[in-house]
């Protein structure tokens, strides 16, 4: 991937991750990446990892 890609990668995730629900976000990513699906999965992927994470408390000191 080349580092262009990932800068918008990058700001679709950030910008996904300030609105208030996932239903939002989904609507959100869906809009900024057409019409490449590429891009709508590597960012999909994205959110979702980071949601787990969260969900997990990944970052939570045991």
């Amino acid at each position: 991937m080349d580092q262009q890609r990932w800068k918008n990668i990058e700001s679709i995730v950030d910008k996904a991750l300030t609105l208030s629900d996932q239903q939002k976000q989904e609507k959100f990513i869906k809009k900024a990446c057409e019409p490449d699906q590429d891009l709508y999965k590597q960012v999909s992927a994205l959110l979702t990892a980071i949601r787990e994470s969260k969900d997990a408390n990944f970052l939570d000191e045991p």
